[in-house]
């Protein structure tokens, strides 16, 4: 299922993205791919919001050691986004 989620993001499938948390798909994962810096670099804004909706953590790494925080295109989401949660 997480390979779905990413395609989704990468794709800037927003119903998809959402039937797939909704049907449980974890927003969070272990390995390098998280879907929340996906999202971020993929200049995903609204997508950025589900997934922090949905519990993504903000302080996961990037596969270049990169905070989250570095991806500009969605910056202010995540800020906005991070007061709220």
């Amino acid at each position: 299922m997480m390979n779905e989620l990413v395609t989704a993001i990468k794709g800037g499938l927003t119903t998809k993205v959402v039937s797939l948390l909704q049907d449980g798909c974890n927003p969070n994962t272990e390995g390098d791919l998280q879907p929340i810096i996906v999202a971020a670099e993929s200049g995903q804004d609204a997508i950025v919001e589900l997934l922090l909706d949905s519990g993504a953590h903000i302080d996961v790494i990037s596969q270049v050691n990169q905070y989250l925080y570095g991806s500009v295109g969605s910056l202010s989401t995540i800020i906005r986004m991070g007061r709220q949660h």
